[in-house]
């Protein structure tokens, strides 16, 4: 092996290790075989993209955007000026989706992105007053497939929803995953 590939190779596997979770009790015999569709990750993804889906549609339709531009936009209302870093940590989305994203972005006109005055490598991205126009028509539409998302849910169910979920999220917050292959 080349040492730069080996160099990589070993880097990815640090990664990889710290991404798994703490050595865990040896699971009972009836619990070794796993059952997708009771296992808990498997759950959470399935409604995650049902829910993104059914964002997607509305955002693809009526504004010609994809999912990752629409949380890219989302975020840098609330948050920006920030770097792409930033955006990734915040969307949980690997670097070279935000870098696609932002690509996109800046060539519609949605975002900007300028030099850091600072630290010239790093680049600072802000929302254009048309992206800022674009996420204002669109937030009515999100919020009303959210509401309609829970209303699958009694008020008590929410709640206990938004604190499990607050929970679950500041568990693994500081995971380190590997970086993704797309």
């Amino acid at each position: 092996m080349a040492p730069k590939t080996e160099k990589k190779a070993k880097a990815r596997s640090a990664r990889v290790q710290a991404a798994k979770p703490p050595a865990m009790k040896k699971p009972s015999a009836s619990k070794e075989n796993l059952r997708l569709e009771e296992f808990l990750p498997f759950q959470l993804a399935v409604v995650a993209n049902r829910a993104s889906q059914m964002i997607a549609r509305v955002i693809e339709d009526e504004y010609d955007l994809q999912v990752p531009d629409w949380r890219i936009l989302v975020t840098l209302d609330e948050y920006a000026p920030l770097s792409p870093n930033e955006i990734a940590n915040y969307t949980s989305m690997d670097n070279p989706r935000v870098s696609r994203a932002q690509r996109r972005l800046t060539d519609l006109r949605l975002i900007s992105c300028e030099s850091d005055p600072n630290d010239g490598r790093r680049k600072i991205i802000t929302l254009t007053p048309l992206g800022k126009t674009v996420c204002r028509k669109m937030s009515p539409e999100a919020h009303s497939r959210e509401a309609w998302l829970l209303e699958g849910l009694s008020g008590e169910e929410r709640q206990s929803l938004a604190h499990i979920l607050r929970k679950l999220k500041a568990w693994t917050e500081n995971l380190e995953l590997p970086e993704s292959i797309d």
